[in-house]
Protein backbone atom coordinates (compact mmCIF):
# COMPACT_ATOMS: atom_id res chain seq x y z
CA UNK A 1 0.00 0.00 0.00
CA UNK A 2 1.60 3.45 -0.86
CA UNK A 3 0.15 6.71 0.26
CA UNK A 4 1.08 10.33 -0.99
CA UNK A 5 3.17 12.67 0.96
CA UNK A 6 2.89 16.56 0.42
CA UNK A 7 6.28 18.85 1.67
CA UNK A 8 6.32 22.24 1.08
CA UNK A 9 9.04 24.72 2.48
CA UNK A 10 10.49 24.31 6.16
CA UNK A 11 9.93 27.44 8.25
CA UNK A 12 13.09 28.74 9.33
CA UNK A 13 13.73 31.64 6.54
CA UNK A 14 11.20 30.23 4.45
CA UNK A 15 11.02 32.55 1.41
CA UNK A 16 10.45 30.72 -2.20
CA UNK A 17 12.10 32.53 -4.86
CA UNK A 18 10.54 32.40 -8.30
CA UNK A 19 9.97 34.47 -11.75
CA UNK A 20 6.71 33.69 -13.53
CA UNK A 21 8.85 35.95 -16.07
CA UNK A 22 12.52 36.17 -17.15
CA UNK A 23 13.54 39.57 -15.96
CA UNK A 24 15.95 41.38 -18.08
CA UNK A 25 18.90 44.04 -16.53
CA UNK A 26 20.76 45.82 -19.34
CA UNK A 27 20.03 47.56 -21.90
CA UNK A 28 17.23 49.65 -20.30
CA UNK A 29 14.30 50.09 -22.61
CA UNK A 30 14.53 52.39 -24.89
CA UNK A 31 18.09 52.75 -24.28
CA UNK A 32 19.95 55.08 -27.21
CA UNK A 33 23.50 53.75 -28.03
CA UNK A 34 26.44 54.83 -30.44
CA UNK A 35 28.71 51.62 -29.66
CA UNK A 36 28.41 48.77 -32.21
CA UNK A 37 28.66 46.35 -29.62
CA UNK A 38 26.61 45.74 -26.20
CA UNK A 39 26.97 43.14 -23.12
CA UNK A 40 22.89 42.18 -22.92
CA UNK A 41 22.09 40.88 -19.35
CA UNK A 42 19.76 39.06 -17.99
CA UNK A 43 18.76 38.14 -13.73
CA UNK A 44 19.83 34.41 -13.29
CA UNK A 45 19.16 32.70 -9.96
CA UNK A 46 22.43 32.21 -8.61
CA UNK A 47 21.44 29.28 -6.64
CA UNK A 48 20.10 27.13 -9.87
CA UNK A 49 21.77 25.78 -12.70
CA UNK A 50 19.89 26.69 -15.84
CA UNK A 51 19.79 27.45 -19.68
CA UNK A 52 18.59 30.39 -20.93
CA UNK A 53 17.47 31.21 -24.65
CA UNK A 54 18.07 34.60 -26.25
CA UNK A 55 15.96 36.30 -28.68
CA UNK A 56 17.66 39.31 -30.95
CA UNK A 57 15.31 41.12 -33.94
CA UNK A 58 14.30 44.03 -35.73
CA UNK A 59 11.04 42.79 -35.56
CA UNK A 60 9.09 42.96 -32.36
CA UNK A 61 7.46 39.73 -33.27
CA UNK A 62 10.72 37.65 -33.50
CA UNK A 63 9.66 36.49 -36.87
CA UNK A 64 12.54 36.78 -38.29
CA UNK A 65 15.71 36.57 -35.89
CA UNK A 66 18.83 38.07 -36.54
CA UNK A 67 19.98 35.76 -33.46
CA UNK A 68 18.41 33.03 -31.64
CA UNK A 69 20.59 31.09 -28.99
CA UNK A 70 21.08 29.01 -25.69
CA UNK A 71 23.57 29.81 -23.13
CA UNK A 72 24.03 29.13 -19.46
CA UNK A 73 25.72 32.65 -18.75
CA UNK A 74 23.13 35.29 -17.65
CA UNK A 75 24.73 37.70 -20.54
CA UNK A 76 25.18 37.72 -24.05
CA UNK A 77 27.80 39.52 -25.49
CA UNK A 78 26.31 41.44 -29.60
CA UNK A 79 28.62 42.65 -31.98
CA UNK A 80 28.11 44.54 -35.26
CA UNK A 81 25.10 46.71 -34.79
CA UNK A 82 24.32 48.96 -37.11
CA UNK A 83 23.37 50.65 -39.19
CA UNK A 84 22.46 53.76 -38.01
CA UNK A 85 19.10 54.51 -36.60
CA UNK A 86 18.37 51.15 -36.15
CA UNK A 87 15.35 49.79 -33.44
CA UNK A 88 16.24 46.36 -32.26
CA UNK A 89 14.04 43.82 -29.97
CA UNK A 90 15.36 41.46 -27.34
CA UNK A 91 14.06 38.72 -25.13
CA UNK A 92 14.97 36.28 -22.85
CA UNK A 93 13.31 32.98 -21.32
CA UNK A 94 14.66 30.37 -18.70
CA UNK A 95 14.69 26.96 -19.81
CA UNK A 96 15.48 24.69 -17.19
CA UNK A 97 13.16 25.70 -14.57
CA UNK A 98 10.95 27.04 -17.13
CA UNK A 99 9.96 30.66 -17.48
CA UNK A 100 7.99 32.57 -19.57
CA UNK A 101 9.61 34.89 -22.28
CA UNK A 102 10.71 37.90 -20.77
CA UNK A 103 8.79 41.54 -21.24
CA UNK A 104 10.22 42.79 -24.61
CA UNK A 105 12.92 45.62 -24.36
CA UNK A 106 13.98 47.56 -27.45
CA UNK A 107 16.68 50.15 -27.89
CA UNK A 108 18.26 51.82 -31.05
CA UNK A 109 21.53 52.26 -31.99
CA UNK A 110 22.56 55.25 -34.09
CA UNK A 111 26.19 57.02 -34.84
CA UNK A 112 25.71 60.56 -35.03
CA UNK A 113 27.99 60.80 -38.21
CA UNK A 114 24.76 59.07 -40.30
CA UNK A 115 22.82 62.01 -38.86
CA UNK A 116 22.20 64.93 -41.67
CA UNK A 117 24.03 68.17 -41.00
CA UNK A 118 26.44 66.94 -38.10
CA UNK A 119 29.19 69.60 -38.62
CA UNK A 120 30.87 69.31 -35.25
CA UNK A 121 31.51 66.55 -32.37
CA UNK A 122 33.52 67.16 -29.24
CA UNK A 123 33.05 63.68 -27.46
CA UNK A 124 35.80 63.39 -24.06
CA UNK A 125 35.46 59.81 -24.14
CA UNK A 126 37.17 59.95 -27.79
CA UNK A 127 40.24 62.30 -29.39
CA UNK A 128 40.82 64.47 -26.52
CA UNK A 129 45.18 64.95 -26.87
CA UNK A 130 46.23 65.98 -23.09
CA UNK A 131 49.52 67.02 -21.40
CA UNK A 132 48.95 65.65 -18.06
CA UNK A 133 45.35 66.44 -17.11
CA UNK A 134 45.63 69.84 -19.17
CA UNK A 135 43.51 69.64 -22.53
CA UNK A 136 45.78 70.71 -25.25
CA UNK A 137 42.32 69.89 -28.15
CA UNK A 138 40.06 67.46 -28.98
CA UNK A 139 39.36 66.05 -32.40
CA UNK A 140 35.80 66.58 -33.85
CA UNK A 141 34.22 63.16 -33.92
CA UNK A 142 32.57 64.46 -37.16
CA UNK A 143 33.84 64.04 -40.68
CA UNK A 144 34.39 67.95 -40.90
CA UNK A 145 37.61 67.89 -38.96
CA UNK A 146 36.65 70.98 -36.85
CA UNK A 147 38.88 70.14 -33.93
CA UNK A 148 39.14 72.61 -30.95
CA UNK A 149 42.15 73.39 -29.44
CA UNK A 150 43.70 75.73 -26.80
CA UNK A 151 48.06 76.59 -27.96
CA UNK A 152 48.12 78.74 -24.46
CA UNK A 153 49.19 76.89 -21.73
CA UNK A 154 47.55 78.82 -18.53
CA UNK A 155 44.49 78.85 -20.54
CA UNK A 156 43.49 75.35 -20.86
CA UNK A 157 40.76 73.66 -19.27
CA UNK A 158 41.14 70.25 -17.17
CA UNK A 159 40.60 66.83 -18.41
CA UNK A 160 38.07 64.62 -15.56
CA UNK A 161 38.55 61.53 -16.46
CA UNK A 162 35.48 60.45 -14.47
CA UNK A 163 32.61 61.94 -12.92
CA UNK A 164 30.52 59.83 -10.83
CA UNK A 165 27.37 62.61 -10.82
CA UNK A 166 27.29 61.68 -14.56
CA UNK A 167 27.93 58.05 -14.87
CA UNK A 168 31.60 57.97 -14.36
CA UNK A 169 32.01 59.28 -18.03
CA UNK A 170 34.76 62.04 -18.43
CA UNK A 171 34.06 65.71 -18.20
CA UNK A 172 36.18 68.98 -19.31
CA UNK A 173 36.14 71.66 -16.48
CA UNK A 174 36.79 74.88 -17.38
CA UNK A 175 38.13 77.07 -14.35
CA UNK A 176 36.19 80.38 -14.96
CA UNK A 177 38.77 82.58 -15.26
CA UNK A 178 40.82 82.07 -18.96
CA UNK A 179 40.18 78.77 -19.27
CA UNK A 180 38.26 77.65 -23.33
CA UNK A 181 38.96 75.93 -26.40
CA UNK A 182 38.42 77.23 -30.15
CA UNK A 183 37.40 75.64 -33.28
CA UNK A 184 38.61 77.63 -36.49
CA UNK A 185 36.53 79.66 -38.79
CA UNK A 186 35.27 77.01 -41.67
CA UNK A 187 32.52 77.00 -44.04
CA UNK A 188 31.07 74.41 -42.38
CA UNK A 189 30.35 76.47 -38.84
CA UNK A 190 28.80 79.38 -40.95
CA UNK A 191 25.29 78.96 -39.63
CA UNK A 192 22.85 81.69 -41.77
CA UNK A 193 19.05 80.87 -40.52
CA UNK A 194 19.32 77.84 -38.93
CA UNK A 195 21.44 75.43 -36.93
CA UNK A 196 21.10 73.23 -33.68
CA UNK A 197 23.56 72.93 -30.55
CA UNK A 198 23.28 70.10 -27.95
CA UNK A 199 25.30 70.18 -24.41
CA UNK A 200 25.85 68.69 -21.55
CA UNK A 201 26.82 71.62 -18.96
CA UNK A 202 27.76 71.41 -14.97
CA UNK A 203 27.69 74.83 -13.66
CA UNK A 204 30.44 75.56 -10.54
CA UNK A 205 28.63 78.53 -10.07
CA UNK A 206 25.45 80.35 -11.19
CA UNK A 207 26.45 83.49 -12.35
CA UNK A 208 25.83 86.09 -15.31
CA UNK A 209 27.53 86.23 -18.30
CA UNK A 210 28.76 82.33 -18.31
CA UNK A 211 29.50 81.50 -22.33
CA UNK A 212 28.86 77.97 -23.20
CA UNK A 213 29.15 78.45 -27.19
CA UNK A 214 30.17 81.97 -29.35
CA UNK A 215 31.09 82.65 -32.95
CA UNK A 216 32.13 86.27 -31.67
CA UNK A 217 34.72 88.57 -31.41
CA UNK A 218 33.27 91.36 -29.82
CA UNK A 219 32.37 94.40 -32.29
CA UNK A 220 34.68 93.07 -34.81
CA UNK A 221 33.55 89.80 -36.18
CA UNK A 222 30.25 88.51 -34.64
CA UNK A 223 27.49 85.72 -35.24
CA UNK A 224 26.18 84.44 -31.99
CA UNK A 225 26.31 83.49 -28.42
CA UNK A 226 24.64 80.93 -26.07
CA UNK A 227 25.86 82.08 -22.73
CA UNK A 228 24.10 82.40 -18.88
CA UNK A 229 21.51 85.58 -19.17
CA UNK A 230 23.24 89.37 -18.62
CA UNK A 231 21.19 90.12 -15.47
CA UNK A 232 19.49 86.98 -14.41
CA UNK A 233 22.30 84.18 -13.61
CA UNK A 234 20.20 80.89 -13.44
CA UNK A 235 18.62 81.67 -16.74
CA UNK A 236 20.24 81.37 -20.45
CA UNK A 237 20.14 83.53 -23.55
CA UNK A 238 20.28 83.42 -27.40
CA UNK A 239 21.87 86.96 -29.04
CA UNK A 240 22.19 86.51 -32.61
CA UNK A 241 24.14 89.69 -34.72
CA UNK A 242 22.20 91.78 -37.42
CA UNK A 243 26.29 92.43 -38.52
CA UNK A 244 29.71 91.28 -37.56
CA UNK A 245 30.14 94.58 -35.65
CA UNK A 246 26.71 94.39 -33.45
CA UNK A 247 26.77 95.06 -29.85
CA UNK A 248 24.27 91.99 -29.46
CA UNK A 249 21.23 94.08 -27.06
CA UNK A 250 18.69 91.75 -29.07
CA UNK A 251 18.01 88.19 -27.21
CA UNK A 252 16.01 85.47 -26.81
CA UNK A 253 15.79 84.56 -22.82
CA UNK A 254 14.93 81.75 -20.90
CA UNK A 255 12.20 82.06 -18.50
CA UNK A 256 12.69 78.92 -16.54
CA UNK A 257 15.96 77.30 -16.71
CA UNK A 258 16.42 77.33 -12.96
CA UNK A 259 19.81 76.25 -13.35
CA UNK A 260 21.36 74.86 -10.06
CA UNK A 261 25.08 74.65 -9.46
CA UNK A 262 27.05 71.24 -9.87
CA UNK A 263 24.01 69.62 -10.91
CA UNK A 264 24.46 68.53 -14.76
CA UNK A 265 21.54 69.36 -17.32
CA UNK A 266 21.52 68.45 -20.59
CA UNK A 267 20.77 71.63 -23.06
CA UNK A 268 20.02 71.84 -26.46
CA UNK A 269 19.42 75.34 -28.43
CA UNK A 270 17.82 75.52 -31.71
CA UNK A 271 17.87 78.87 -34.01
CA UNK A 272 15.58 78.85 -36.79
CA UNK A 273 15.07 81.83 -38.50
CA UNK A 274 12.12 80.70 -40.00
CA UNK A 275 9.53 80.60 -36.91
CA UNK A 276 8.10 83.31 -35.10
CA UNK A 277 10.44 82.74 -31.22
CA UNK A 278 13.55 82.50 -33.82
CA UNK A 279 15.24 80.45 -30.90
CA UNK A 280 14.16 77.70 -28.83
CA UNK A 281 15.41 75.43 -25.67
CA UNK A 282 15.13 71.96 -24.45
CA UNK A 283 16.26 71.27 -20.85
CA UNK A 284 16.61 67.77 -19.93
CA UNK A 285 14.63 66.74 -23.45
CA UNK A 286 11.54 69.58 -21.98
CA UNK A 287 10.69 72.32 -23.95
CA UNK A 288 11.21 75.75 -21.95
CA UNK A 289 9.39 78.86 -21.94
CA UNK A 290 11.20 82.05 -23.16
CA UNK A 291 10.99 86.07 -23.65
CA UNK A 292 12.47 87.91 -27.20
CA UNK A 293 13.78 91.26 -26.12
CA UNK A 294 14.63 93.57 -29.39
CA UNK A 295 14.25 92.37 -32.49
CA UNK A 296 15.98 88.79 -33.67
CA UNK A 297 17.57 88.79 -37.12
CA UNK A 298 16.46 86.29 -39.76
CA UNK A 299 19.92 85.73 -41.16
CA UNK A 300 23.00 85.15 -38.98
CA UNK A 301 26.54 87.14 -40.14
CA UNK A 302 29.12 85.34 -41.84
CA UNK A 303 31.66 85.96 -39.18
CA UNK A 304 35.39 85.28 -39.23
CA UNK A 305 35.62 84.81 -35.50
CA UNK A 306 36.44 81.16 -34.13
CA UNK A 307 33.96 79.15 -32.88
CA UNK A 308 34.61 79.05 -29.01
CA UNK A 309 33.74 76.88 -26.17
CA UNK A 310 34.00 78.31 -23.00
CA UNK A 311 34.71 82.21 -23.64
CA UNK A 312 32.87 84.81 -25.83
CA UNK A 313 35.29 86.45 -27.31
CA UNK A 314 37.26 89.79 -28.31
CA UNK A 315 37.35 91.93 -25.88
CA UNK A 316 34.58 90.51 -23.59
CA UNK A 317 35.45 87.56 -22.13
CA UNK A 318 32.80 85.97 -19.94
CA UNK A 319 34.46 82.48 -19.40
CA UNK A 320 32.44 79.13 -18.49
CA UNK A 321 32.78 77.96 -14.89
CA UNK A 322 31.94 74.28 -14.68
CA UNK A 323 32.21 71.10 -16.69
CA UNK A 324 31.10 71.76 -20.55
CA UNK A 325 31.16 67.88 -21.47
CA UNK A 326 29.83 66.74 -24.87
CA UNK A 327 28.85 69.04 -27.34
CA UNK A 328 27.01 67.83 -30.87
CA UNK A 329 26.08 70.97 -33.99
CA UNK A 330 23.93 70.34 -36.60
CA UNK A 331 23.81 72.79 -39.12
CA UNK A 332 19.73 72.64 -39.51
CA UNK A 333 16.66 73.25 -36.92
CA UNK A 334 16.10 69.39 -35.87
CA UNK A 335 12.99 68.07 -36.17
CA UNK A 336 11.53 66.59 -32.32
CA UNK A 337 11.95 62.79 -33.76
CA UNK A 338 15.76 63.59 -34.25
CA UNK A 339 16.30 65.95 -31.60
CA UNK A 340 14.69 63.60 -29.46
CA UNK A 341 17.24 60.90 -30.61
CA UNK A 342 20.00 62.72 -29.97
CA UNK A 343 19.12 63.78 -26.35
CA UNK A 344 18.51 60.01 -25.39
CA UNK A 345 21.59 59.31 -26.65
CA UNK A 346 23.28 61.59 -24.19
CA UNK A 347 20.89 60.53 -21.39
CA UNK A 348 21.60 57.01 -21.61
CA UNK A 349 25.19 57.72 -21.73
CA UNK A 350 25.64 60.54 -18.69
CA UNK A 351 22.16 59.67 -17.20
CA UNK A 352 20.76 55.92 -17.37
CA UNK A 353 18.22 53.97 -14.96
CA UNK A 354 18.79 53.16 -11.70
CA UNK A 355 20.24 49.26 -12.25
CA UNK A 356 21.30 47.52 -8.38
CA UNK A 357 23.10 44.46 -10.78
CA UNK A 358 22.10 40.60 -10.70
CA UNK A 359 20.23 38.88 -7.57
CA UNK A 360 22.73 37.89 -5.22
CA UNK A 361 23.51 35.36 -2.31
CA UNK A 362 23.41 36.58 0.97
CA UNK A 363 26.71 35.59 2.90
CA UNK A 364 26.32 32.31 5.02
CA UNK A 365 28.86 33.64 8.09
CA UNK A 366 27.50 35.68 10.96
CA UNK A 367 23.89 36.72 11.21
CA UNK A 368 22.48 35.24 7.89
CA UNK A 369 25.32 37.49 6.03
CA UNK A 370 25.44 41.19 6.02
CA UNK A 371 26.17 42.16 2.25
CA UNK A 372 25.60 45.72 1.33
CA UNK A 373 22.77 46.46 -1.89
CA UNK A 374 23.51 49.78 -3.41
CA UNK A 375 22.71 52.35 -6.25
CA UNK A 376 25.25 54.35 -8.21
CA UNK A 377 26.14 57.54 -5.83
CA UNK A 378 24.74 59.94 -8.79
CA UNK A 379 20.69 60.19 -8.08
CA UNK A 380 19.40 63.16 -5.86
CA UNK A 381 16.80 60.96 -4.36
CA UNK A 382 16.47 57.55 -2.90
CA UNK A 383 13.79 55.71 -1.14
CA UNK A 384 14.39 52.18 -0.33
CA UNK A 385 11.88 49.06 0.33
CA UNK A 386 13.15 49.06 3.92
CA UNK A 387 12.16 52.70 4.26
CA UNK A 388 16.01 54.22 4.08
CA UNK A 389 16.69 56.86 2.13
CA UNK A 390 20.30 56.29 1.94
CA UNK A 391 21.96 55.50 -1.47
CA UNK A 392 22.94 51.84 -0.60
CA UNK A 393 21.46 49.74 2.58
CA UNK A 394 22.94 46.99 4.30
CA UNK A 395 21.07 43.55 3.82
CA UNK A 396 21.06 40.84 6.60
CA UNK A 397 17.90 38.46 5.72
CA UNK A 398 16.74 36.47 2.43
CA UNK A 399 14.02 38.45 0.21
CA UNK A 400 13.20 40.72 -2.28
CA UNK A 401 14.28 44.05 -2.21
CA UNK A 402 13.92 48.08 -4.26
CA UNK A 403 14.95 51.16 -4.45
CA UNK A 404 13.37 53.96 -6.38
CA UNK A 405 15.41 56.85 -7.16
CA UNK A 406 15.39 60.34 -8.73
CA UNK A 407 18.11 61.12 -11.09
CA UNK A 408 20.01 64.74 -12.09
CA UNK A 409 17.17 65.47 -15.14
CA UNK A 410 13.93 64.89 -13.33
CA UNK A 411 13.90 60.74 -14.34
CA UNK A 412 12.28 58.75 -11.98
CA UNK A 413 13.25 54.90 -12.02
CA UNK A 414 12.84 51.62 -9.92
CA UNK A 415 14.96 48.52 -9.78
CA UNK A 416 14.49 45.27 -8.25
CA UNK A 417 16.87 42.67 -6.24
CA UNK A 418 16.35 39.36 -5.00
CA UNK A 419 18.76 38.17 -2.12
CA UNK A 420 19.00 34.39 -2.22
CA UNK A 421 19.75 32.34 0.91
CA UNK A 422 22.94 30.72 0.88
CA UNK A 423 21.89 27.68 0.44
CA UNK A 424 19.46 25.86 -1.63
CA UNK A 425 16.40 24.10 -0.52
CA UNK A 426 16.96 20.55 -0.45
CA UNK A 427 13.46 18.44 -0.90
CA UNK A 428 12.64 14.94 -0.86
CA UNK A 429 14.44 12.76 -3.02
CA UNK A 430 10.54 11.18 -3.26
CA UNK A 431 7.27 11.75 -2.65
CA UNK A 432 6.16 8.74 -2.06
CA UNK A 433 6.10 6.24 0.94
CA UNK A 434 5.75 2.70 1.23
CA UNK A 435 3.95 1.43 4.64
CA UNK A 436 6.05 0.32 7.05
CA UNK A 437 8.81 2.39 5.37
CA UNK A 438 9.97 5.98 6.26
CA UNK A 439 11.50 8.75 4.46
CA UNK A 440 14.61 11.74 6.47
CA UNK A 441 14.22 15.13 5.06
CA UNK A 442 17.25 16.67 5.26
CA UNK A 443 17.04 20.72 4.89
CA UNK A 444 21.12 21.05 3.70
CA UNK A 445 21.34 24.36 6.01
CA UNK A 446 23.96 24.32 8.78
CA UNK A 447 22.85 24.08 11.97
CA UNK A 448 25.75 26.97 13.05
CA UNK A 449 23.69 29.83 11.19
CA UNK A 450 19.86 28.96 11.30
CA UNK A 451 16.86 28.05 13.40
CA UNK A 452 14.84 25.28 12.46
CA UNK A 453 10.86 24.75 13.61
CA UNK A 454 8.81 22.29 12.30
CA UNK A 455 4.89 21.68 12.15
CA UNK A 456 5.13 19.20 15.36
CA UNK A 457 7.56 21.30 17.25
CA UNK A 458 11.27 19.62 16.46
CA UNK A 459 14.02 22.08 16.02
CA UNK A 460 16.60 19.43 14.30
CA UNK A 461 17.71 20.33 10.52
CA UNK A 462 16.05 16.61 9.71
CA UNK A 463 12.68 15.05 9.82
CA UNK A 464 11.87 11.69 10.11
CA UNK A 465 8.78 11.01 8.05
CA UNK A 466 6.55 7.87 8.69
CA UNK A 467 3.00 8.83 7.61
CA UNK A 468 1.23 11.36 5.41
CA UNK A 469 1.27 14.78 6.30
CA UNK A 470 1.95 18.01 5.59
CA UNK A 471 4.81 19.81 6.56
CA UNK A 472 6.26 22.81 7.30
Amino acid sequence: MKFSLSVFCILLVAVTFGQLHQELLLPHTDHVTNSTFYLFQWNRNPTVPNQYRFQFSTDSTFTNNIIDDTMNAGSYLVNNLGPSNTRYYWRVRALNPATSWSWVRKFTYFNPNNLNGLVAWLNPSAGVSLSGTSVLGMTDQGVFNNNAFQSVLAQRPTFVASDSIMNNQPSIKYDGSNDFIEMSDSPALDFTTEFTAHALVKPEVVAVNKTILAKWDYQTQGSWVWQTEFATADEYMFTPCFTVTDPGNQKVVTNNADMVAKKPTLMTLTYNANILARATYHKNLNLLTTSIIGTIPQFLPNSTATLKVGKYGGTATRYYHGDITEILLFNHAQTDTLRNLVDHYLRYKYCPPVNLGPDTIISPTGNCGNIQVKADYRFSTYLWSTGSTASRIFVQQPGTYWVTVTDFMGNISRDTIRVYPPYSFNTPSSSVVCQGQSLTWTTNFPTNSYQFQWQNGATTPSMLITQSRMLL
